[in-house]
């Protein structure tokens, strides 16, 4: 049993660059649908978590967090704390549809907006939370979709008799500028 000792290669799955790739794959998923406001769901997101924290802290207002509270209406730590959650936990869910039915995002916009604009009255999230749902709305408002006429560079080649983009498919054996075969 002496020579019975076995070294672990390049090839052995507990490596750091495998825990990496795993790690960074959501966001890998998440990229690799352009047609989809990725940007807007997470200011959302973050905005409606800031919020949540926010009522959190107010409905514990008796802890250590007592001060921290940036809420207008003095007294009413629990109710405020409280409408600082449903705030929070609408705007959340709000990215989340955004992201998962894109094809309504203006509507969406408008409510994150909304949402956001309303939660100032109740601390606003530390007021990062208000930002970054206003910020989020207002980028799902004028978010447009990819054109259905774009080529990406990895699927396309250049004419070399005009310089104009054309797919890289059989189907497209002709520019579709100068009507030449590519």
């Amino acid at each position: 049993m002496q020579g019975s000792t076995t070294q672990a290669g390049p090839a052995d799955d507990s490596s750091v660059g495998a825990q990496r790739t795993e790690g960074s794959s959501l966001f890998r998923v998440l990229r690799r649908e352009p047609d989809k406001p990725l940007a807007s769901s997470l200011l959302a997101v973050l905005g409606g978590l800031f919020l949540f924290t926010e009522g959190i802290v107010d409905a514990g207002s008796g802890s250590y967090f007592s001060g921290l509270s940036l809420s207008p209406v003095a007294g009413t730590a629990n109710q405020v704390g409280a409408a600082s959650i449903l705030l929070g936990t609408l705007l959340m869910a709000s990215g989340i549809y955004l992201y998962q039915t894109h094809g309504e995002h203006q509507v969406i916009g408008v409510l994150i907006t909304a949402l956001a604009l309303l939660s100032v009255a109740v601390g606003g999230g530390f007021l990062f939370g208000a930002a970054l749902g206003i910020a989020g709305g207002v980028s799902a408002i004028s978010w447009l979709p990819r054109s259905p006429f774009y080529i990406s560079p990895a699927d396309s080649v250049m004419c070399r008799h005009c310089g104009g983009i054309v797919p890289a498919t059989p189907a497209h054996a002709h520019c579709p500028i100068c009507h030449r075969s590519s």
